[in-house]
């Protein structure tokens, strides 16, 4: 940059070059060299400026560089008390999830032991319940098998002593067969078909199987209900999804909502609500697919119906939960639990099928139990489905069968055996028409049958 100059005010024309620090006097060349030349300390100004304008620079970058290296070295520290900081915190997060996993370790563990002991005590009580059974069979077959011994051997009686000897052999047999079996602890056995039945017994023959196309063409139905006449709702666990099927249109659509969905229960129409995962009750819209609502049980759930505008929810604690539409618990039946398939009878009553204790119950809205019955030949119960006339049908899953049962409780009679096609069927759904829907072979088909009337003599 130009600096302007500064002319003598003694010689026109001549630039001030100079300074006397004796006399405080600006100088150009020719009052040096006049009056000041005796002067010992005189400045170039030029060379005074230059030194004065280096030094500020010099002073400037050094300072500059200076705070540069200031807030480096903070930077570096900072950076080396974070990976301190975030080494320890590493430390810390492993030793935490060590000790959670420890202790969910110990829980599984505990919660192990604690099923395997209430097992152990139920197999128990049952082997001795059966072996009690078998030794009061084992003793009738012991004396059977006496009386037989004895009348192969009147032939050497006379014919009073043989006459005698029949009649007391007929009456004590006749004592024997007569003897009561042994009480078995638990839930009361239903008669066996011979000796209870119903008036009519309904049997069903096999129409046809259902076509319900999936994307990815896998079927496991564990649950089915009627939305409409002929427009059915169906659970697929393996495709994670719910499909609507029109039976008269033989079309197949399917409504995703998530994993695991499971029972389902029709709430008008339009509206559906289904378990989902391990805790969920969902609100599902049939047409759109959308989930209205979603209401966490807090709890496991399995099992699930309508009642009278309300929701009735298994919870694997709890007992089964009483909700409105809205998803708030208004009551609670809490001493009927454990894996169960719902489904109300037209009476305002819950028929509850108990899969692993092989245990039908009706229960009210009250908690009052109106029945409750067990039949050996029934094994693994698990869906349920009323008719018009409110007799209840059940299947048994393990014993590939389905029974119909009294409104009342106090009359059964197996209709469908193996011998009917059934491979494990899972549910069943008596339609409006009338006719069966069962889901058979494990879920993975789903047969309609039509109904024919046997009158038994």
């Amino acid at each position: 940059m130009m600096e302007d100059k500064v002319f003598c005010k003694h010689h026109p024309g001549k630039h001030v070059e100079y300074f006397c620090n004796i006399h405080e006097k600006p100088l150009c060349h020719e009052c040096k060299n006049g009056g000041h030349n005796s002067c010992k300390e005189i400045s170039n100004i030029p060379a005074v400026i230059s030194d004065v304008k280096n030094r500020n620079i010099y002073e400037d970058t050094s300072h500059l560089l200076q705070n540069h290296l200031n807030q480096v070295n903070f930077f570096t520290a900072r950076i080396a008390s974070n990976l301190l900081k975030l080494e320890r915190e590493k430390v810390v997060f492993k030793n935490t999830l060590t000790h959670y996993r420890r202790k969910v370790d110990k829980h599984l563990d505990d919660l192990e032991t604690s099923i395997l002991k209430e097992y152990q005590k139920i197999y128990d009580e049952q082997c001795s319940n059966l072996k009690e059974l078998q030794t009061f069979y084992l003793e009738q077959i012991k004396q059977l098998e006496h009386y037989l011994w004895e009348l192969e051997n009147v032939s050497g009686l006379s014919e009073i002593e043989s006459f005698l000897t029949i009649k007391r052999i007929s009456g004590d047999s006749e004592a024997v067969l007569n003897q009561d079996d042994v009480k078995i602890k638990g839930p009361p056995l239903l008669a066996e078909d011979t000796i209870v039945s119903l008036e009519i017994k309904p049997r069903f023959e096999f129409l046809k199987k259902l076509d319900i196309q999936t994307e990815k063409d896998e079927l496991e139905v564990i649950d089915i209900k009627e939305l409409d006449e002929g427009v059915l709702i169906l659970s697929n666990r393996l495709s994670e999804n719910i499909l609507v099927h029109d039976m008269n249109k033989n079309t197949t659509r399917e409504l995703s909502i998530g994993e695991y969905p499971d029972s389902i229960a029709v709430i008008d129409k339009m509206v559906i609500a289904v378990t989902q995962g391990r805790r969920n009750v969902m609100i599902v819209g049939v047409v759109t697919g959308r989930v209205l609502n979603r209401f966490d049980m807090d709890d496991d759930v399995e099992g699930l119906t309508t009642v009278q505008a309300k929701l009735i929810v298994n919870c694997k604690t709890k007992g089964l939960q009483i909700l409105n539409i809205d998803g708030n618990i208004i009551g609670s039946i809490p001493h009927i639990t454990g894996r169960l398939y719902l489904c109300a009878v037209s009476s305002g009553e819950i028929m509850c099928a108990d899969q692993v204790n092989n245990r039908l119950t009706c229960v009210r809205l009250d908690g009052e139990i109106a029945f409750s019955l067990s039949d050996r030949n029934l094994i693994a119960p698990y869906g349920i489905t009323v008719d018009i006339h409110g007799d209840i049908f059940v299947v048994g899953i393990d014993s590939s069968n389905i029974y119909r049962v009294s409104s009342d409780g106090k009359e059964k009679c197996k209709i469908m055996t193996s011998n009917n096609r059934l491979q494990r069927p899972f549910v069943l759904l008596i339609l409006k028409d009338g006719r069966l829907l069962v889901s058979n072979k494990s879920g993975r088909d789903v047969e309609l049958y039509q109904k024919r009337n046997v009158h038994v003599q």
